[in-house]
């Protein structure tokens, strides 16, 4: 290897390193920011097993940080609460399924959902 392709290799190298954390560093939505998003809007998206399902979700009341929400997965229907709780939105259905999310913003109508740091999808508003 000569000089000059060691020195571009190792250029290349730490520039990878370096832009690695950048590229995977986000910033996820405060609770102002999910309060001020969620209650009283619709959302939708795809499932990761390819179904599609949709929430609407009431109106926050005060300063309460709660409420319900309708929704339907394919074609079963099921309701539920929704919570902010300790910087996430927390949801638990009828059936007794619960998650909590953390967001990024992807736009004015699209949010990026995380679950345990994972991705999982994107909420369009309506």
């Amino acid at each position: 290897m000569t000089k000059a392709s060691y020195t571009t290799a190792i250029a290349l190298a730490l520039t990878a390193w370096v832009a690695a954390p950048a590229a995977q560093a986000q910033t996820f939505m405060t609770e102002d920011e999910m309060l001020a998003s969620l209650p009283g809007v619709q959302v939708n998206g795809t499932s990761q097993d390819g179904v599609a399902w949709a929430q609407a979700y009431s109106k926050r009341s005060g300063t309460k940080k709660d409420g319900i929400f309708n929704g339907v997965y394919g074609s079963d229907k099921y309701t539920g609460t929704w919570a902010i709780r300790n910087g996430q939105w927390c949801e638990e259905t009828s059936d007794g399924w619960q998650g909590c999310f953390n967001f990024v913003r992807d736009g004015d109508k699209a949010l990026i959902s995380y679950r345990d740091g994972k991705k999982q999808g994107t909420w369009k508003i309506k």
